[in-house]
Order: C-alpha cells, then structure tokens, then sequence
C-alpha cells in the first residue's frame, strides 16, 4: 500500500514475476510503464522542451500522426507536452537520439531495449497524468526515415588551423 521506487534495469531481459506484479499493483495509485525492446516494440519520445516554439512541436507531432505508416500506432500524451508513439522494429535501431529533419535538431529519444517508459493513464508526482491520444497496435517500422525519425549527432565544431609561430 506504499509507493516504493523499482529498479527496472533487472527487467531489461527478463519479465517480472506474476508475485511481482501483484504487489506492485496493491496500491491503486502506481503507474504503470513498458520495457522497451520486448516484442520489438519501442516508444519514439518526441519531446516539447526540445523545439523553440509550440508551433514547431506542433508540426513535428502533426507530421508524426498523418504519416499513414503510423496511422494505428498508440500514442499518449505526456505531462511534459510530449507525446509518445509506439512502433515494432525488426531490428535494432543504431542510435537513440533523433531529429524529426535530416541534419536537424534534437527532437527526442528512440526508446528501445532497456529504456523503460511511462504510458497513461499513470499520473506523475506532480499530479499531471499520462493521456492516451490514440489506441491501436505497434506498426511494424522497417525504415525509421519513412516516418521522418533520423539520427540525430551534435556537429563538431570545426577546428581552428593552426597559425605557424614566426620568429621577429
């Protein structure tokens, strides 16, 4: 009946217990969260904080949801403005951070094997709650770029070339 903090790294490849989930669910008020990777499924966690405007985030989400390849992808809205869409991959994906644009900025995280989520309706410490925009099933995703997800990498800013020392 007391809310407790779980270490899910152990869940990483291995699901938890029937006696496990039974306990953890004797308080009503504890959330509940996926273990990315099992099944294949991930979560494209497409976060607010990360664009300038609302507007921008409006269009990224927008671009997300009228995609037909996403068309019966579960999605909910989280507490922070963001929005979580769920997909199947048939294979691991190469990275985890991305941009909605090729070369763009940072847009959100790639939530994959190991890299646990919260879904709705659990409600945060702050009394905001997770919101299921959408139900349906995981598309299968075979090619992220079809969707508009890209790696996303910091440039390295270019070096200076070296000024050679003369001698006065």
């Amino acid at each position: 009946g007391y809310p407790q903090v779980l270490f899910h790294g152990k869940y990483k490849d291995q699901p938890p217990t029937e006696d496990e989930i039974r306990r953890w669910f004797e308080n009503p008020v504890n959330g509940i969260g996926l273990m990315g990777g099992h099944g294949g499924v991930h979560c494209i966690d497409l976060d607010r904080k990360d664009f300038a405007t609302q507007e921008d985030y409006d269009a990224a989400f927008l671009a997300l949801q009228q995609n037909p390849l996403l068309a019966d992808a579960p999605i909910d809205h989280t507490p922070g403005g963001g929005d979580h869409f769920l997909i199947r991959l048939g294979s691991k994906p190469e990275f985890t951070n991305f941009s909605v644009t090729e070369g763009g900025h940072h847009a959100g995280e790639l939530l994959g094997h190991g890299r646990f989520f919260v879904i709705a309706p659990t409600t945060g410490p702050d009394g905001k709650s997770y919101e299921t925009i959408q139900t349906g099933e995981p598309p299968l995703i075979e090619d992220l770029g079809a969707i508009g997800i890209h790696k996303y990498s910091k440039a390295k800013p270019a070096s200076k070339p070296s000024t050679p020392k003369t001698s006065a």
